[in-house]
Parts: structure tokens; sequence; C-alpha cells
């Protein structure tokens, strides 16, 4: 038995040693296949430990109170393995001093100079490495929400006028980030903290004024576009084995016709209303007989007058001005000081704005002789419309300008408020009172200033709360106010007499293209079957805007039944109209009973919209 166990134990030891080796191969194996597979992926695992610093503040060193201006610089895609200092270096150019070769980061030496020391400039930093991490414009988008827009550290600066500068992919992430503002604006919440951040991205939002691009793919690049990065990969050895680029999201992003980016851009679109953008493309290629990396029609887009092409510069350097007196600088400049004169919150024009500049030219005439007057006419003349018209075409001119629109159904210190934040840039929030001090600011502002205020739609309690903004214009000739009021009576013993404009009934001309814009929009003409009774309907509107608006708008919305049908519906709304005629003359009596009868064709919710309107005349 001895002897046998001895037999057994040596076999065991064989096995033994029989196993050692082929575990030492394997772990060799698995060590050679390690290094392999290193030594293939060294710069993709070193670039995805970088960390970034989001937001840089270049000027000044510290976040102020109240700056005057605040100004953000969004990078485009890098393709070096250093990514930390591109919010730098794109913004640096290369000049020329005293024959000297030097660079210079034109957005902190010249900007300061030329804009003045209170404004605000941020450059932002965010991983746009082509042969980095796989992530796409809109990740960057909403980082960008969480590390600057509703970050407590920054929302101190929610109260300037903002403006975004973008070059190449910088200028989409732009987009990116305003429509996910508007997507936390929109969500609801009921937790504290979702609160505050919905809070301060809607103190951006409102205060976003301009957005200005620098060689921005809103089409996609051109074909260039990708063999200029592809010569870049192939130089620094990233070609894969088809030798085409790696499909990082980033890239696809900037083809023509991505669906990403083209959902991107009708998303953008729906978000920028009133914003003034600025576009710069590029004149020339990279490499000599070869086509521009962005389009005309790609950077242009979305500008529209507000376009330049810099014939001497590049996609590389078409963010990188030469001199102070490149258009690529001087034109910047000028966005800048026009979004401080125009504050985003630009009044919305209603859709029956007809035939209005030649009104509003006549009234801003009486503005230069009184500089106080008075819009007077009975409810839906178009007093609101026509104040709107004058703000939009002649706010530029002043170096402050506040819009106050439908003061009577709004709180006095609302009020107060809104004018504190657009001619002194400071902000209240909603339990805080304008103060004594804050009223001296007013006052400071608009004797010190040439100030624009629009009052509407004023009754006798108001008056004589805002009778101070009055008395402070009385201070400086050079600003101008404008109130809208019903009845000339409650703005008597405030304003000079000479300063009273009756708002007059549309013409004929006037009342038809109001009418027709309504009830045939697409075709913008009459069909034939209603000619006479169209005419007929225009002269019962007594030519008031807001009675022409609801007609047609009713009208419009029979045009799926079939001609006899149609041609029955109006025809019974003549005869409602021309019975309402028959009331004690007055037109407000009139009209409301225009107004009141239609009520009963809508529907619940179409009522509702309805008896909106019908509550101007009341």
């Amino acid at each position: 038995m001895k002897r046998s166990g001895k037999v057994l134990l040596g076999a065991k030891k064989k096995r033994r040693g029989d196993v050692a080796p082929l575990l030492s191969r394997a772990w060799r194996f698995v060590i050679c296949l390690w290094l392999f597979l290193l030594a293939l992926v060294p710069r993709k695992r070193f670039l995805e430990r970088v960390e970034i610093n989001p937001v840089h503040i270049v000027y000044p060193n510290f976040i102020l109170t109240h700056p005057k201006l605040v100004i953000i610089f969004f990078h485009g895609i890098v393709s070096r393995k250093d990514i930390s200092n591109a919010w730098k270096e794109t913004w640096t150019s290369i000049t020329h001093i005293n024959g000297v070769e030097r660079g210079t980061f034109w957005i902190k030496e010249w900007l300061v100079e030329d804009m003045g020391e209170n404004i605000q400039i941020l450059s932002l930093s965010y991983d746009t490495n082509i042969f980095g991490v796989n992530r796409d414009v809109t990740d960057i988008g909403k980082n960008l929400v969480q590390s600057l827009v509703v970050k407590q550290s920054y929302e101190i600066l929610w109260c300037a006028p903002i403006v975004l500068v973008g070059h190449s992919f910088g200028g989409l992430i732009i987009k990116s980030l305003v429509v996910e503002i508007q997507r936390c604006m929109n969500q609801k919440t009921s937790t504290d903290m979702d609160l505050a951040m919905i809070a301060r991205s809607k103190d951006f939002y409102d205060n976003l004024t301009g957005v200005i691009f620098y060689g921005v793919p809103h089409e996609g690049g051109t074909k260039t576009f990708s063999m200029y990065f592809a010569q870049i990969c192939q130089e620094m050895g990233f070609l894969n084995k088809t030798h085409s680029i790696p499909q990082q999201n980033l890239l696809k992003n900037v083809q023509v016709l991505d669906p990403k980016m083209e959902q991107l851009s009708v998303d953008f679109d729906r978000a920028k209303e009133n914003l003034i953008i600025y576009a710069f493309g590029e004149g020339q290629s990279i490499n000599k007989d070869e086509e521009v990396l962005v389009s005309l029609a790609s950077a242009q887009r979305l500008a529209g007058n507000n376009y330049y092409k810099i014939e001497d510069a590049n996609h590389l350097t078409i963010c990188k001005p030469p001199t102070r007196e490149h258009i690529s600088y001087s034109k910047l400049v000028d966005c800048f000081n026009i979004c401080l004169k125009n504050p985003r919150q630009l009044p919305s024009l209603p859709s029956w704005e007809v035939s209005l500049e030649e009104k509003a030219k006549e009234t801003y005439k009486l503005l230069q002789k009184v500089s106080i007057i008075g819009l007077v006419g009975m409810g839906g003349i178009g007093k609101t419309t026509l104040s709107k018209k004058i703000y939009y075409l002649f706010h530029e001119q002043y170096d402050k300008s506040s819009f106050l629109e439908d003061v009577k159904s709004k709180n006095i210190e609302d009020l107060k408020k809104q004018l504190l934040q657009d001619l002194c840039r400071r902000k209240k929030s909603g339990m805080e009172v304008v103060n004594g001090d804050d009223l001296k600011r007013i006052e400071e502002t608009m004797i010190s200033k040439k100030v624009l205020v629009v009052i509407d739609d004023v009754d006798e309690k108001l008056i004589n709360e805002l009778s101070k903004v009055l008395t402070f214009q009385g201070k400086n000739k050079k600003s101008d106010v404008i109130v809208t009021c019903r009845d000339w009576g409650i703005l008597e013993g405030h304003l000079d007499p000479n300063g009273k404009f009756e708002v007059p009934y549309l013409n004929k001309k006037q009342a038809t293209e109001l009418f027709l814009s309504h009830t045939f929009p697409n075709i913008k003409r009459v069909e034939k079957d209603f000619e006479n009774i169209f005419e007929k309907i225009v002269e019962a509107c007594a030519s008031l805007p807001l009675s022409l608006e609801v007609m047609g708008s009713f009208l419009h919305k029979k045009q799926s039944y079939d001609m006899q049908t149609r041609l029955q519906i109006w025809n019974g709304a003549l005869e409602k109209l021309r019975r309402a005629e028959n009331l004690d003359g007055g037109k407000n009596c009139v009209l409301w009973a225009k107004l009141g009868d239609f009520l009963q064709r809508f529907g619940p919710t179409r009522k509702g919209y309805v008896f909106g309107y019908c509550l101007l005349f009341w």
C-alpha cells in the first residue's frame, strides 16, 4: 500500500509539473496582449483622463456684481492632443508691433479698452477633440447648462445683456445651449433645487441679447472640411484601417444634412426670438486651390444683412483679427454696442401690423418737438401696435430703453423693477422692493443718458403712480416718453397738449390688406366667389384692426367647408355685423356687439381667446 501511495503521489507531482508551464504561457500571452492593446490606444486613454475647467474668467479676474455687458466665447473642434488651452488659443491673433511678431489675446487686450472696464468676459472649455471620447453637440450643450448657466456662482451675471461668440463648431454648441436652456425653463418640477435652476435659466434666456458666429457650419461643412481633418489624422497616425476619419459624433455633426443638426437648427430658430445675430464667413481656403471649409450659404444662415465675408481669412484665422481696424473685429464691437442699447426683451409685434412704418415715422417727428407724447384712441384701434413699431424702429438711437407693456394689468412694484433692470441693469428678486436709492438710480440714468420709455395702456390710477417717470424725463430733453391711453382726459395735466396724437383708423386699402392677411393668408388674394362680400365685410368692420383680425380669423377657420356652405357663413356673418350697426351709434358699442356675436360661434377654447380681445373694449 505504501508503495502504491508513493506511485500515486509521484503521479500527482508530475501532473502539477505539466500544468505549471501552461499557466506560465497563458500569463505571458495576457501580458503581451495587454501591452499590444495599450500601444494601440495610448492617445485616447490620455485624452479621456484630461480634466477640463469649463469656465475661464478672462476679465476681470473675479465676477462683477453689476456688469454692463457679459460676453462669452466658445471655441471649435480641437485637432491635437493638448485641449487645455483651446479657450485661449482660438482667440489669440498674430500681430506685428514695431516689426516684432507676437501673440495677442485680443478678447482681453482689445475689448477692455474699446468697450470699457465694466464688462465681464468669459471663455469656455469643453472636450471637442476629434480623437477623444465619443460625444456630440447636444451632450456639450447640456453640460454647459449645468456648469455655467444654473451654477450659483455665476447667477449674479444674468441681469446684464449677454452676447455669445462662437467659432466653427462652437457656434453649434451655442445653439445647443440656447435650446437646452429653453427646455429647462419649460420643464415641470416642484423641488427647490429645480425651481432655482429654472429661475437662473430664465434670467439667462431673458438677458441673452446677441449671438456672433465665426465660420459656423450651420448647414454642414464642405467636402474640404472632411479632407482637412483626414489629413490631420494621417499626420498624427490616427487613421483607421480604411484610411478614413474616426467616426466620432463631433465630425458627424458637421456633415451636410446631418439629421441632428437639422433638428437643432429648427429648435434654435424657435428659441432665438429677437436675438441680434451677426455672422462672419471665410474668404480663403486653408490650402491653395481648394474650396473653403464652410460655404457662404452655410455660414450666413440666420444673420441676414449682418453677414460679412472676410476675404483675407480662412477657417482657422477668421476669429483672429490682425488689427483693431479689421472688419472681423470692428463689426464685432459694433454688435456689442448695439446689444448695450438694445435689450433682448423687445415687444413682439402682433400679426395685424399693416402699413405702420409711415405712421410711426410721423409720430416720431412729433416726439422730436415734444419729448412726452400721448397716443390716444378707442380700444382696438392700434395704439399699442403703433407704440411697438416706434420702439422697433427708433430704440437703437437711444442709450437705454424700456417698454412697459399693458401696465394696468400689472403691479406697480413689478413695473418699477422692470424699469430698474432695463435702464440700470439691476435685478431685484421676487421679494425685494424698489427703494429710494433705486429710484435715484433710475432718475440719474434718465437725466444723464438719452432714454426712451414706452408706457402702454395707462389708466387714471397708474398715471399718478408713474408720474415720477415723467418728472425724471422733464430734467433731460434728450430722453423721450411715449404713453398710450384711451382717454386724453386721463393724461391732461401730466402731458403738454401739443403732445397729443390721436391714432387714426385704417384707410380702405390698409383695412383690406389686414382682412386679406387673415382670411386668405396663404394665397394672399381674394377668391373670386368672395370678392363682393369681402368688400362689404371690410366696410362693416368700421376699419378697426382688432375687429378685422377677429372676423378674418373666424372666416379662415371655415376654409374646409364646401364653397356653398362657406358663402352662407360669410353672408350670415355680414348680416350680424349690419344688425349691430343699429345700436346707439357709438363705435365702442358697435364693435362690442360685433365681437360678442361671434363668441356664440366659437368653441370653448377659441371663445376664451376671443374674449381676451373683447376685454380691450370694455
